[in-house]
This record gives structure tokens, sequence and C-alpha cells, in this order.
């Protein structure tokens, strides 16, 4: 499991990196692009690939011929064939525990996270009729359809959007009377933004990545590079909006008078980070215009585009284990695969499926690693469209136990491999999966696997 957590926290990287490289690309676009790539990158995090891959595999393996899918169908049985012959093993006291402490810590960020997202504020009350009109008029000209909620906050700090469904906007305790009307409708305008694109549920998502891997500082840093793009966004949307630069430098000034501008949990301040260079680019006029559509979903784009190109290679894979193993079904030569062996001249080819008469027990042949063994098939669980060779099977006295050769378990000298099951005079006996010496069949640790080649 961790080897999986990290090749997933390298993968991460690995997209931060590249985002990193198209953001100084696009260095000079408009900061909602950035923000739309940064994102990208922090929900990348709690995306792996490896589910995409996994699912294509599946999907591979569904649409492949029935006489092919015989070895992929039945890994997990063969599995637990070789597990009987397996000691048991204790799980590792190292992964646990760091599982464990990981999980802890997570648990600790998330639930601080939202009891300082609960205790914030603090009281709250309703705004005067002068700045609701004011917020009416400031949303058609931010071309929202609804307009959103605004409180008035009695603890000190910075105007600010709270929520994500039903956003609402709070702003400090005489915030209009000390601002000129244009520097107020500027500072509203600039929350407007927030809830226009959606800060709020972008911010939170890619927190809460942040404190899955707590242990990791990328996506920490992305964190804030989301913060810091969605404040230059909205700068641009304001002066998109038609207020006046003086005016919205003069609300921002008076804003950082007012409070020290510490982030909120789970809203989007004004002030946010990187001010400094936020003032700058108002003042020097280095505010991007709109970007073209194409390019601002760039973002998403990318990371559709990553899970898409695992999907398709899950598919590719599955299916080209499947040929191989067609492929080594239709030769069954010595220099490629022995077969299974059943007391004949010759092996049967993995993929073959036998009827043992007049029992009428169905084995098939399949590969557990690069091994043949016999799999033993429950009754009717053969699709119509495949082979069935009848064997007869020689009286019960004919099979006396010699010297195993090697993997392969001998009657008077006859082979046959693992996973096979014969009569004798004590009863019946099976191959077991290490091979080797004939096995009680009623004796064997757990139950002896018995599948079906219908999917």
């Amino acid at each position: 499991m961790m080897s999986s957590v990290l090749w997933h926290v390298a993968q991460s990287s690995l997209f931060a990196f590249i985002v990193l490289l198209l953001t100084l690309m696009f260095r000079q676009r408009a900061a909602a692009v950035r923000h739309r790539l940064w994102v990208a990158a922090g929900l990348k995090f709690a995306v792996p690939f490896s589910w995409f891959a996994t699912l294509g595999s599946v999907v591979g393996e569904h649409f492949s011929v029935a006489p092919v899918r015989l070895h992929l169908l039945y890994g997990a049985a063969l599995q637990g064939i070789g597990a009987q012959a397996a000691p048991v093993q204790r799980m590792p006291w190292v992964p646990v525990a760091s599982l464990v402490c990981w999980l802890v810590v997570t648990a600790v960020l998330l639930i601080a996270w939202v009891r300082r997202f609960e205790s914030s504020i603090g009281e709250t009350a309703s705004a005067c009729p002068i700045e609701e009109e004011t917020l009416r008029w400031c949303s058609e000209r931010m071309g929202l359809g609804t307009v959103p909620r605004l409180r008035v906050a009695s603890k000190s700090q910075g105007p600010c959007v709270r929520g994500v469904l039903h956003p609402v906007i709070v702003v400090p305790q005489g915030i209009s009377k000390r601002l000129d009307s244009q520097a107020f409708e500027a500072v509203l305008l600039h929350e407007l933004a927030h809830v226009k694109r959606k800060d709020n549920l972008w911010a939170m998502a890619v927190h809460a990545v942040s404190c899955v891997f707590w242990f990791y500082p990328v996506p920490w840093w992305i964190e804030r590079r989301v913060r810091g793009e969605a404040e230059l966004a909205c700068d641009a949307l304001v002066l998109e909006a038609g207020a006046p630069r003086e005016a919205y430098l003069s609300g921002l000034m008076e804003v950082c008078r007012m409070s020290l501008l510490e982030p909120v949990a789970g809203s989007s301040p004004i002030g946010g980070v990187n001010l400094q260079e936020r003032l700058e680019r108002i003042m020097s006029n280095r505010i991007e215009g709109k970007t073209p559509q194409i390019v601002s979903r760039l973002g998403g784009a990318l990371l559709a585009g990553g899970c898409g190109l695992a999907f398709v290679l899950g598919v590719v894979g599955s299916r080209n284990g499947v040929a191989q193993t067609a492929g080594r079904n239709g030769a069954a030569s010595a220099a490629d695969v022995n077969g299974c062996a059943a007391g004949q001249p010759e092996p049967f080819a993995v993929g073959t499926v036998i009827r043992h008469m007049p029992r009428q027990q169905l084995q098939v042949c399949v590969l557990e690693g690069k091994r043949p063994m016999w799999l033993t098939l429950a009754k009717g669980g053969v699709p119509s469209d495949v082979k069935v060779i009848d064997l007869q099977d020689p009286p019960p006295v004919f099979c006396k136990e010699t010297a195993p050769q090697g993997k392969l378990c001998t009657c008077d000298g006859a082979a046959f491999s693992p996973g096979a099951v014969v009569d004798s005079s004590r009863g019946k006996l099976a191959c077991p999966a290490s091979g080797g010496r004939w096995q009680s069949y009623k004796g064997m640790k757990g139950p002896w696997p018995t599948v079906s080649l219908l999917p």
C-alpha cells in the first residue's frame, strides 16, 4: 500500500511540475488561467491515475473473446490455490502504524479547520438599506443573477465571502462610512467576483487535499498559489466591471488599515495573499484582460486528459496481456509452454477444457504465473462456444503413486500438473499447487476451488 501511495505522490508531483511550466508560459495571460491550472494540480492529488488504469483494464478484459479470457478471469482463484501452500503472514506493524498516524493527523487537521471556520467570524448583523442597495447594483454590474446576502461583522476583520452553495458577503462594521461610494463599490465588486468564480469551492477542495497529504509540502504550496491567483483574477474582474483604479486602490488600503487581513477559514478575504504584488499590478496597469475560453479551460482539460490516457493505457495493457495469453494457448510448444499434463503422452495446451469420464469432472488448463496447472470447473460452468475434450479415466486401482518429476505428480510414471485430481486405491488424490507428491483430496487444507468459465 505504501508503495502505491508513494507512486501516486510522485505522479502528482510530476503533474504539478508540468503545471508550473505552463503557468510560466502563461504569466502574461489572465490570472484565471493560472488559477485553474493550479486547482487542477491540487485536485490531481485526490485523483490517482491508477484508478482509471484499473478501470481500463477491467473494460479491456470484459470485451476479450471467451477462449482468451480464461487466465484473466481466474487469476484470483489461482492465487487462492497457491496460497494453500504458503504460510500465513502477519501484517507488518510499521505500515499499520504509519497508516494510523496518517489518518489521525488528517482527522485532527480537518476538525481544526472546521472549528476555525465556525468561530472565525463571530456575531454578524444585518446591513443597512444603503449597503444592501449598493450590493444589488454591484451584482448587476458583475453579471450575477442572484444577489448574495450581506452581513456586517462586529469583529475586526477584512471583507470576505463565506459559504459555497449560499454565499454570504461579510464586511466590517462602519466600512461604508469610512470609504467613499466608489471605493465601497470596488470592495463589494471584489467579493462578488469571488462569488462569481466560486473561489470558495475550489479553495476548500484544495485545502482538504492538503490536509490529507499533510506530510508533503507540495500540496500546501499549491494551495497558496491557488489563493494568490484567485485574488489576481478577482482584481481583473473588478476593473473589467468599470471600477476606477484609484478608488479600488483606496478601498484596498483602507481595508488594510482596518484589519490585519488574516485569512479566514473557508472564506475569500479581499486582502488575501501577495497584497504588495496586487497593488503594484493595479497601479502599473498590468492587470491582464480576457482570455479565450479554450485557454481558460486548460487546467480541467489537462487533468481529464491524464485520466483518459491512464484509462486507454489500462485497456491496451489488458488486451496485450490477453493476446500474449492467446498466443501461448495456440502454440503450447515445449519452447513456450509445455501445457498441462494429465497422464497422456502429450500435454494439453493452456486454455484446454477436459472432461473426465465417467465421473463428468471438468477441468481447464490455465497459467499461474508461468506454470501451467489444472483448475477444477463447476458443472454447467462452460460456455457453449468452448470445446470440451472427453478423457477416459483409468480404473481407480491403476493410479499408483510414484516419485514426482519436478513439480509434476506421477502415477506409474504418468505425469500430472498441479491442480489435477485422480482416483486411486485410497480415494481421490490431488496434486497440490506446490506440485510434487499427491495429497489426499479430502485432507487438503482449505476448500479446493471450483469455478465457472461463464462471466
